[in-house]
């Protein structure tokens, strides 16, 4: 039952994030919109714009049980969108940053790597080569660059863009409006607007039954 243990760890986090949050000098950080495609959540679009269907993941780099799913739906996931059937959204948050800031400024470097146009291939990095540890100071932009780096991104604009936090303003900001939108666990999954389990997520048939469905309905 691990996507019910998940969402048990993550509900305890998100009152450290907040607290976090109230003290945090990146609190009052400046907003920049992504050049990148944004989905209706505020995260990175993947896929083509027609698809019926878009998948919504909100997700936490450092949440092992986001990795878990990543690890189970990715060759669905990918098919589903290769075939025109999805448009997958990602939206990067920092439910749990305790004493550092390393959920946020992975979610911010996942922006950057989406305006290099790789961002599934660092979405599969970070969830790779996650630490066991949460907090552990693994996540420095050195290492950040690293992942981008073996995602293909060669562009001296990527690593700006990580080592400058230029998106940490806007992860902030779709923290604070997706908590208010009562989101309070990662992963949570929405299927065209509507929560699935992570059960159905994490399932290929389930999944792809459920795309289907709302395909057919869209």
């Amino acid at each position: 039952m691990w996507w019910v243990l998940g969402g048990v760890l993550a509900v305890a986090a998100v009152g450290g994030f907040l607290y976090s949050r109230s003290s945090s000098p990146t609190e009052n950080a400046k907003v920049v919109k992504p050049v990148s495609a944004v989905g209706p959540h505020g995260g990175v679009l993947v896929g083509d714009a027609n698809a019926p269907v878009t998948i919504t993941e909100f997700g936490d780099f450092q949440c092992p049980v986001c990795r878990e799913l990543q690890q189970l739906w990715e060759p669905t996931l990918q098919s589903l969108i290769q075939q025109g059937k999805v448009k997958f959204e990602f939206v990067g948050l920092q439910f749990l940053d305790q004493g550092t800031t390393e959920s946020l400024r992975s979610a911010s470097a996942g922006v950057c790597a989406a305006d290099a146009n790789k961002f599934l291939d660092f979405y599969t990095e970070l969830y790779d080569g996650q630490s066991r540890e949460e907090n552990s100071g693994f996540l420095t932009n050195d290492q950040l660059e690293k992942f981008g780096r073996s995602a293909g991104i060669d562009d001296p604009a990527f690593d700006r863009c990580v080592r400058s936090g230029r998106y940490i303003g806007w992860v902030g900001k779709n923290t604070d409006t997706t908590t208010q939108r009562g989101v309070t666990s990662t992963p949570t999954v929405l299927l065209n607007g509507k929560q699935i389990s992570n059960s159905v997520a994490a399932d290929p048939q389930s999944l792809t039954d459920a795309v289907d469905q709302a395909a057919g309905q869209s």
